[in-house]
């Protein structure tokens, strides 16, 4: 199977509900939660042509089912990717995605993604801040 990469427009600013347990990574749109296993998923930092600096995900097949039934129910909505319980990342669903890959983009810069491919590979707790906390 050919993993297609799906792009979402990142939103911030949205408040989802709170975990029933802190995990070190988790999706989280409207009630439906997951939390991720460690090691289920791995970021890379990178850039599109045009200069774009984005993150992509790569999930493991469980995760790739899971996250796909979660877009499928939340179409237009936004997932917040939560590290250690902070919000570091809300982008809006676009469509079902499917494949096991998610490429995020946005108005990061070339250290954010960075930063942010690492966080959420590593599963790092310590010291976290989201790029988004007021």
């Amino acid at each position: 199977m050919i993993a297609r990469a799906a792009s979402l427009a990142l939103m911030l600013g949205v408040a989802a509900p709170a975990l029933a347990q802190d995990a070190a990574l988790a999706f989280v749109a409207g009630p439906d939660v997951i939390e991720v296993p460690p090691g289920a998923v791995e970021a890379i930092a990178g850039e599109d042509p045009p200069g774009q600096h984005i993150v992509t995900l790569s999930l493991d097949a469980d995760l790739a089912a899971r996250f796909a039934d979660l877009t499928a129910r939340n179409i237009g909505e936004v997932v917040e990717v939560r590290i250690c319980g902070a919000v570091a990342i809300a982008p809006r669903v676009m469509e079902r995605i499917e494949g096991g890959t998610i490429r995020i983009s946005g108005a990061f810069t070339a250290q954010e993604v960075a930063d942010l491919a690492r966080r959420i590979s590593d599963s790092d707790c310590e010291d976290f801040s989201s790029p988004f906390s007021t």
